[in-house]
């Protein structure tokens, strides 16, 4: 699902009691640009009055609650500044189940952009498309990937791409390197956090959570951001158990 924000909003002077859909293209700013999370209904509530506040604050203008034309162009300056297609979530390295919950914002061309998954290998393992925006709009995406196998690989990496009409290639691609949990334990249901204490080794620690000291590398997978060697840890790493 979707929410588009027009970019060449009119800009009506709002505040606390004004309704309508300059309100739901406020709303939609403020979720855009400050994760507000507001429900975008057109209603000009205390809700919205408190995020308009804090969005005043942290740009240094008078934190009245009335959204008039500096207030509006601080919105619109940092909605230019986005990039075509962002990615929130997941972030690099995070640990995925399946399906894959990923949300982000875009623009997208013709409204639509399309979100990939890769093994390690390169294979292909889902593909959808998103409809987020167009043409001097962004849109709030949120949606489930469902891989629907196990990977055959602990890493892999997620795509968000436009597609070109004119030749079918790839623009403005975003690539961020994941872990699939279904690799390192299926079913997958999250990690524990541990910190590295003087004398352990990935094999003690697998001992310990898993009563297996050859399960290290299912460590040693959920940890690659960090750990490069699965001979090298340190004290005071804190490092993800997947359960």
């Amino acid at each position: 699902m979707a929410t588009q924000v027009a970019v060449n909003v009119t800009l009506s002077v709002l505040r606390q009691g004004s309704r309508g859909a300059s309100v739901e293209k406020l709303q939609a700013l403020l979720n855009a640009v400050a994760d507000a999370r507001l429900v975008e209904d057109g209603d000009f509530g205390p809700r919205t009055d408190r995020a308009v506040r804090a969005v005043q604050v942290a740009r240094h203008l008078d934190d009245d609650g009335i959204v008039g034309r500096l207030t509006w162009r601080a919105l619109l300056d940092e909605v230019e500044g986005f990039a075509p297609i962002t990615v929130r979530q997941p972030q690099a390295f995070d640990i995925v189940d399946d399906p894959i919950d990923v949300c982000g914002i875009g623009t997208g061309f013709e409204a639509t952009f399309q979100v990939r998954v890769r093994d390690a290998d390169g294979t292909p393992l889902a593909e959808t498309f998103v409809t987020a925006g167009g043409t001097g709009i962004l849109g709030n995406f949120s949606i489930e990937l469902a891989v629907g196998v196990v990977p055959s690989t602990p890493q892999g990496t997620l795509e968000a791409f436009e597609r070109s009409a004119e030749d079918g290639s790839e623009l403005n691609k975003v690539v961020l390197p994941i872990t699939f949990g279904r690799a390192l334990a299926d079913p997958y249901i999250g990690f524990f956090q541990y910190q590295v204490e003087p004398g352990d080794t990935l094999s003690s620690i697998a001992q310990q959570f898993y009563g297996d000291p050859s399960r290290f590398r299912v460590i040693f997978e959920a940890n690659r951001h960090q750990v490069t060697d699965p001979d090298r840890i340190f004290p005071g790493q804190l490092l993800r158990i997947p359960q």
